[in-house]
This record gives structure tokens, sequence and C-alpha cells, in this order.
């Protein structure tokens, strides 16, 4: 996978969505009487979705099947977030209706561009499809002058088709190994993963 030029669509995906949010929220929120029950519902429903999906991804050891997808939902959650808040102050004065849900979006966006500095370190530099619904992802990451590989291991479970778990993660450092990898070894215990520089084993992980 090209880093850079991931990197780039992010920073140009995001701008977009960051563009567009104000504009799509302030008609929302000015034509939300207008819009029939169900149609409320199902927008609300979508919303509430998204910033679940989203949480998820950002929380807990589980998000949506793939960097893309997530990246995509992302966006669709900041958007979400951005709805809910034009409606919110629906109600209120007009100039607050408006500055407030602005002063947020200007607040939230600048929070994500920073972090958008930082996106290469979550792009992984290399993915390894292990068989038994296990991939191995393998993440170049850098702080402060210090350079390591993180190798996460994920599980897709067959009844959550649009999910997946993150079980493992290791930071390895430069000095242990220049070129990390994994491997699924079967055993009469159960399946294991072994975290791999060359011949040498890192780390043997059990499957859940």
């Amino acid at each position: 996978m090209d880093l850079n030029a991931t990197e780039h669509i992010l920073f140009a995906g995001w701008a977009v969505v960051w563009l567009l949010t104000p504009l799509i929220g302030w008609m929302l929120a000015k034509n939300w009487p207008g819009l029939g029950p169900a149609t409320r519902r199902a927008i609300l429903a979508i919303c509430v979705l998204s910033l679940a999906l989203a949480g998820c991804t950002i929380f807990a050891p589980w998000a949506l099947r793939g960097f893309w997808a997530n990246a995509i939902n992302l966006g669709l959650a900041y958007l979400a977030l951005s709805t809910l808040l034009w409606l919110a102050f629906r109600k209120c004065r007009k100039w607050l209706a408006v500055l407030a849900p602005l002063a947020i979006h200007a607040v939230l966006g600048i929070q994500i561009f920073v972090c958008l500095v930082f996106a290469n370190n979550q792009i992984p530099f290399h993915q390894m499809d292990l068989g038994h619904g296990l991939v191995a992802r393998i993440y170049r990451k850098g702080f402060m002058g210090s350079s390591f590989d993180e190798a996460v291991l994920v599980l897709r479970p067959r009844g959550l088709p649009l999910m997946e778990h993150r079980f493992y993660a290791r930071e390895i450092e430069y000095w242990e190994c220049t070129e990390t990898s994994a491997k699924l070894v079967e055993t009469t215990a159960g399946e294991t993963v072994q975290i791999v520089c060359g011949t040498q084993v890192l780390n043997t992980v059990p499957v859940p």
C-alpha cells in the first residue's frame, strides 16, 4: 500500500467532508419539520448506528472490516454528529442555532486535521491473510525519533460478516526485527499465530 497516496486521499476526503458537513446539517435542520416521521426516524437511526460503529473503532477492539471501511464510516460519523448538533440547536434563537454548531464544527475540524498529521501511523504497511478468518497487519510507526513496527492480529467471525475483532497488538522495536511478519501454526491444542522475524519467533499468540 502506498502510504503517501493513501494519506493524501484521507486529507482530501476529510477536507470535502469538513466543508460539506455544515451545509448538510443546516439544510436538514431547516427542512426537518417538513420531513415525514418515517424519514426522520430513519435519519436518526443512521446517525446513531454510524456513531456507535465509530465508537467501536476508536474505543473498543471491534471495528468494520478493512481500513477504508472504517475511514469512510468515521467520515459518516462526523456528518452524523454534526447533523445531531444542528438538530439539537434548531429551536434556539436564530443566531445561536447557527453559531453554536459552526463553533463546535470548527473545534472538531481542527482536532481531526491534527490527528490526520499522524494518519500514516494508522495505515497498514503490510497485511497478511492467514486463513481461518485471521488477518495480520504490520504498521510502521515512529515518535520523537524512535521507529518501530506494530503487529496487530484480528479475527473476522463468520457470524459477523462486516466486523472484525482485534485481539492482539505488540510493538516491535527495530533492534528486535527489521522485517516483521506472521504465520499461522496449527497445533493439537488449536491454532496459534507466530509473530516472526526471519527464522526468529518473537511471540506465539493463541487464537481466541
